[in-house]
């Protein structure tokens, strides 16, 4: 996998975790677990490594019946469709599930929203709105009305409203998520590596079920003292062997059959 041009992660439902009552006579305990392939798609500067990337990915997920869910933002739609148009046109073809999340300069990331903190929540949602509807110009930060952007791209160029929208800050999920909702998202991400309650592993927010995950393969310590790492930037280290997803994955599903 190319560094710079995709994040993967698996996240993991074991669905044991997510049933209360108890067994019924002659049912399985030892219920497989469900793992959601999530990959984040971010970088249109590497437009060829990045679709070359995705198109693998496609390959892999269907050479094993899976799906992968696919989290895209308008800006990479946007050069797919000019530079790599077979990647546009084979998401559309295959049953992958396109996802949406946003990336800076959207005025919702920190680091970006300055202009957000003194709107009341009706020119908030108006801005908002906006920015989910209209094109991004990346130079600036504002808006371009002449072109989509936002959901409504993606929707549009893929034939389908994403399924799943992460906006990785708190502070503008209560303004952001009811659009989403709007527009036809039907799940959102509140947390990225854990936090589903096994007693109720289902839970709604504005209108999206927050998407559930026992644990997910996305980092972690190998040495004492040392601070959790993503596997993928570690591949090219000599603690390469320390960080092989499948194995991780192997170790955590064997922690929670314990």
């Amino acid at each position: 996998m190319a560094a710079g041009c995709l994040l993967a992660l698996c996240c993991i439902l074991l669905t044991p975790h997510a049933v209360s009552a108890p067994l019924a006579e002659g049912e399985d305990a030892h219920t497989p677990a469900y793992i959601t392939f999530c990959v984040h798609v971010h970088d249109f500067i590497h437009v060829d490594e990045s679709a070359d990337t995705i198109l693998s990915l496609i390959d892999l997920f269907e050479s094993h019946t899976v799906c992968g869910d696919f989290y895209f933002t308008s800006p990479i739609i946007r050069a797919y469709e000019e530079e790599r148009p077979d990647v546009v046109d084979r998401l559309r073809e295959r049953d992958m599930t396109i996802s949406h999340h946003i990336r800076p300069p959207h005025p919702a990331y920190r680091g970006f929203d300055g202009r957000l903190e003194e709107l009341d929540p009706a020119a908030l949602g108006n801005l908002l709105r906006d920015y989910e509807t209209y094109g991004l110009d990346l130079a600036t930060g504002g808006l371009i009305l002449d072109e989509l952007g936002g959901m409504a791209h993606l929707a549009e160029v893929l034939g389908q409203a994403p399924c799943a929208c992460s906006i990785p800050f708190e502070q503008w999920r209560s303004a952001l998520l009811p659009i989403w909702h709007e527009m036809g998202g039907r799940m959102t991400v509140s947390y990225h590596e854990s936090g589903t309650d096994p007693e109720q592993p289902f839970v709604w927010r504005d209108g999206l079920i927050i998407r559930p995950s026992d644990f997910s393969i996305t980092r972690w310590v190998v040495r004492e003292g040392q601070e959790a790492q993503f596997w993928w930037n570690m591949l090219d280290t000599p603690l390469a062997i320390e960080y092989v997803p499948v194995e991780r994955l192997q170790t955590e599903l064997g922690g929670l059959a314990a």
